[in-house]
């Protein structure tokens, strides 16, 4: 029963920034469908070389693309841990002391509600900010370097 209990808890952690960003993705209007727009999010504008001589391109620029890719994980996994780090923060933020706050945005009229709910939102909030963020950023940290990966192997199509 304990095993089951964990794993509940650690699969409801791991998916919390998923879910943040999803959120806020649908919210912003991005398309997240999988579509073609997905697939240009790496792309660059070609280049006279490349697109005169597609095949050339990619064998001319291997070396470069290889080094272009490197270069571009580690900015990539920064990038993406830092954007998930802080969507995770804000979703713990928002989910937590944001509950404090009344339906008109005012927290000092209902001050017996705000009494009531800050002994359970505070604990839960220091839990939240030690692992919500943490996993966020470790999801990102991999995303972002795949992306920078990607991006940075694209770039040369710039010549």
């Amino acid at each position: 029963m304990r095993n089951a209990i964990a794993l509940a808890t650690g699969l409801m952690l791991l998916a919390a920034p998923l879910m943040a960003d999803a959120k806020d993705a649908v919210k912003d209007g991005v398309d997240v469908s999988g579509s073609e727009s997905d697939l240009c999010s790496v792309c660059w504008e070609k280049g006279s070389f490349t697109e005169s001589n597609p095949t050339g391109a990619r064998i001319a620029t291997l070396p470069l693309r290889a080094v272009t890719g490197a270069v571009g994980m580690p900015v990539g996994a920064v990038g993406g841990f830092g954007k998930r780090f802080a969507s995770g923060a804000e979703w713990v933020s928002d989910n937590t002391f944001g509950n404090i706050v009344d339906e008109d945005g005012n927290a000092t009229s209902n001050t017996i509600g705000a009494a009531l709910k800050t002994p359970f939102l505070v604990p839960a909030a220091l839990v939240g900010y030690a692992i919500v963020p943490t996993v966020g950023g470790v999801v990102g940290l991999a995303e972002g370097a795949v992306h920078g990966t990607a991006k940075g192997f694209m770039y040369p199509d710039k010549l």
